[in-house]
């Protein structure tokens, strides 16, 4: 090259942007694939609740999708985990179209069967199933039991006298220790029987509000519409008295170590 010629030097800029690839509802391993078909380097994997996107697809990034980024950069990958948890209502005791627009605004799709009861008052639900106070997936189904009256029996009369003899039924008592308040009324009322509840104060933290004996006993035989009590657990913090400290003087101005063996 003669000299004084012009020399032209053409400089790097680095590897260069790239834009992160839309992986909306793509599966995980294809928005994998996708971001590192873009030069992009999958940092990390979250799962996030959705409304809308099904279980195990791709949600969102993290930079959004379109924004340019060095080539090799890390980019985080959402995952649906699915619908989002919510809390079922208690609905029993509730009449059918209460507790359908109870659950019905909470996101659940309600399923209604009926039973005979002769205890509980038609049309008002005496059981539901999962019970109340569970966490269920947004959109799932609740069922519930919504008592109808019994048939009536046809009885005739004579004007002469007539001998009548009765027969009572029995029904085996459910065992509900254990259960909630709700839940176990529900059971004792679809089995025929009537129930009354007390409360009743307990130290144990994993009796608070739930029943913790019934009488009579689950398991025994009884007439049906006889009355079934509950006893539900009320927590109560023990009262503990605070230990007083003596006050120990020391005589010394300077601060001595002191080793103590147990």
């Amino acid at each position: 090259m003669k000299a004084g010629s012009v020399l032209t030097l053409t400089v790097s800029q680095g590897p260069g942007n790239v834009n992160v690839p839309a992986v909306d509802q793509d599966g995980e391993q294809m928005a994998k694939q996708a971001i590192a078909s873009a030069g992009l380097n999958v940092g990390k994997v979250l799962q996030e609740s959705s409304t809308t996107v099904p279980y195990g697809e791709a949600t969102r990034t993290d930079p959004p999708a379109g924004t340019p980024l060095p080539r090799g950069s890390n980019v985080t990958l959402y995952i649906s985990s699915g619908q989002p948890l919510v809390i079922v209502p208690d609905v029993t005791a509730e009449s059918e179209g209460a507790a359908k627009a109870m659950l019905e605004n909470q996101g659940f799709v309600v399923d209604v069967t009926t039973q005979q009861s002769s205890t509980a008052g038609s049309g008002t639900v005496i059981s539901q199933s999962p019970s109340g106070g569970l966490s269920e997936p947004s959109g799932s189904t609740v069922t519930i039991v919504v008592a109808t009256a019994p048939p009536q029996s046809s009885t005739s009369s004579t004007t002469s006298s007539t001998s009548t003899s009765t027969s009572t039924a029995t029904s085996t008592v459910p065992g509900v220790v254990g259960d909630t308040p709700g839940a176990a009324s529900g059971a004792l009322q679809a089995s025929g029987f009537q129930v009354s509840q007390q409360t009743q104060n307990t130290s144990n933290p994993g009796q608070g509000g739930v029943v913790i004996s019934e009488s009579p006993s689950g398991g025994s035989m009884q007439a049906s519409g006889s009355t079934v009590t509950i006893v539900v657990g009320h927590y109560k913090a023990p009262h503990t008295t605070p230990i007083k400290k003596k006050t120990k003087t020391n005589t010394s101005s300077t601060p001595t170590a002191t080793s103590s063996s147990t």
